[in-house]
Order: C-alpha cells, then structure tokens, then sequence
C-alpha cells in the first residue's frame, strides 16, 4: 500500500488522504451511488411494468425499494457482511432475471413469459450499475468469504460465457 493512503505525511499538509468523501470509502460511495441510481430506475418504470402485470409493478417497486434502502445503509456505514451479501444476491438476481428476459427464452414468468425484450439504453446502464454494486459490495465482505464469492463469480460467469460460445445460451 502506497505511503498516500495508509499516513498523513508532511507531503499532504497532514490532511486526510483522498480515499473517502464525508467519511465514506470508496467502495461505499461507489456502491451507494450505484445502488440508488438502480433503484430511482426501478421506481420510474413501476407504471410502465404494473400496467402489463401486477407482479411485474411489485417487483420493480420492491426492487427499487431495496436498492434505494442499500444505498442508505451504505451513507449510514451499516453494512457488514450479512447486508453486504444480501445486496450481493439482490443485484445477481436482479440482473439475471434482466439477462434472461433479453434473451430467445425471455421473460421467466408472466403474460410476458417467453416473450423477449429489446434491451434499451436506460436498462442497460441501469444493469451495469448493478454489477458494480455487486463488485463495490465484495470489499464489505471478510477477505476469505470475499475470495470464494469472487470464485464463484468468475466461475458462472466462465459457464455463461462457454454456453455462449456454444450456442446454448443464444440471444
């Protein structure tokens, strides 16, 4: 670790090191931000989704509910490990339920069951802030946890990518 981030030297005036906005790590903010940024999404197109199905409505509702709920634990420093991997596997299955529906299969349940859906600009970037959250979470966990959910992953995202290479996961 650099000198920069682990001492106030005399380089720096004695002054914090600029690895933290209003206390808040980087892998706080960043999730923080992320997170409610994904869920302000959700809440948008709660409408457009209650409108198809009710479900649909609720999920984006609980979905952006959560998101935004994270990013408050997040500024209020109270994730530990457990709300880490919640936020973790929230995200994951938020994102696959995303990756699926976009897919030849498309939407896993409901009148939509079946039936794919272009993927848009909004959702995309929406989806990506999302697996940043999930990456930014990771430093919440103990360095030995953090190590097999990174394996596992790196490990599924191996498997997809070889069910795509061999037309078995076709878009």
């Amino acid at each position: 670790m650099s000198t920069l981030l682990t001492t106030r030297g005399a380089a720096t005036g004695g002054a914090q090191p600029k690895t933290a906005i209003a206390g808040l790590s980087v892998a706080a903010l960043t999730a923080a931000v992320f997170s409610l940024s994904a869920g302000l999404v959700h809440f948008v197109y709660v409408p457009d989704h209650w409108w198809i199905w009710a479900p649909y409505g609720v999920a984006f509702l609980t979905a952006g509910l959560l998101q935004t709920a994270l990013a408050g634990l997040l500024v209020a420093r109270r994730v530990g490990p457990v709300i880490a991997l919640g936020g973790i596997a929230m995200n994951l299955c938020i994102i696959g339920v995303y990756a699926v529906s976009r897919t030849q299969y498309g939407a896993p349940f409901g009148p939509m069951r079946g039936h794919a859906e272009l993927p848009g600009v909004v959702d995309m970037a929406t989806t990506l802030g999302e697996f940043v959250t999930v990456i930014a979470l990771l430093s919440f966990l103990p360095r030995r946890l953090g190590r097999f959910v990174t394996t596992l992953l790196l490990l599924a995202g191996g498997y997809l990518w070889w069910l795509r290479i061999t037309n078995r996961l076709a878009y």
